[in-house]
């Protein structure tokens, strides 16, 4: 029996983006330098000889964006788990995604986003309306091999048929773009949240009686038969 994707839960956050703490994915192709990523982003160090991640990782990073400071809790997911039975738990309550490809193995690796991209639309739907996560695309190593307008515009087209928020070439090794990343997809995912939030509120109001409603309400007179 095929099991129903995940509903994140929203009602427990405020519909204002002071001090959330959101649950962020970072799945992609193995090899792509995800981990390299979140380590540059967190720590401002990168490894060359970083060994493949096992299963999934986790890190905290602190974003002050216009609101207040935001806490990510980085969810790095291993490149090998695309298609286990273990996605599904990792999606849980997840608020935003970044996917990662590699821009020294473009075609490959972008084939492998996508396929991530619709592994965890399948897997997450929040709200009333039951939508999807916001996800940006990444495009790593791009110091390795810079991109050219032809691969711009393929990463366009990707964005558009695949419903990405947008893309961003970065570089874990170089630091190009990394902190601009996290700032990206955080900025998505408070105003997708702001905005279920909303949805959420005001279906919960539409639904709700109160008890003054109720006591204001006068008694029908009985039968008398």
């Amino acid at each position: 029996m095929t099991k129903k994707p995940s509903k994140s839960k929203f009602l427990s956050q405020p519909t204002q983006p002071h001090r959330l703490i959101l649950k962020i994915l970072v799945v992609g192709a193995q090899y792509c330098g995800k981990t390299s990523l979140i380590r540059r982003c967190v720590h401002d160090v990168f490894n060359p000889t970083l060994k493949a991640t096992l299963g999934v990782d986790f890190a905290a990073k602190q974003v002050e964006r216009k609101g207040g400071s935001q806490t990510l809790h980085v969810w790095d997911v291993a490149g090998l788990e695309l298609g286990s039975g273990m996605t599904r738990a990792y999606y849980h309550s997840a608020n935003g995604a970044m996917v990662v490809c590699d821009a020294d193995n473009l075609d490959e690796s972008l084939r492998q986003a996508i396929l991530w991209k619709a592994d965890i639309d399948s897997k997450v739907l929040v709200g009333p309306n039951e939508e999807r996560i916001p996800c940006i695309l990444l495009v790593n190593k791009c110091d390795l091999k810079p991109l050219t307008k032809s691969h711009e515009e393929l990463l366009d087209t990707t964005c558009r048929d695949h419903n990405f928020c947008g893309w961003l070439a970065t570089s874990a090794k170089a630091n190009i773009n990394v902190v601009e990343a996290f700032e990206m997809i955080t900025d998505h995912t408070l105003a997708f949240m702001i905005r279920v939030n909303g949805m959420i509120v005001t279906l919960a109001k539409r639904n709700s009686v109160t008890l003054d409603r109720l006591d204001q309400c006068p008694l029908q007179p009985r039968c008398p038969c």
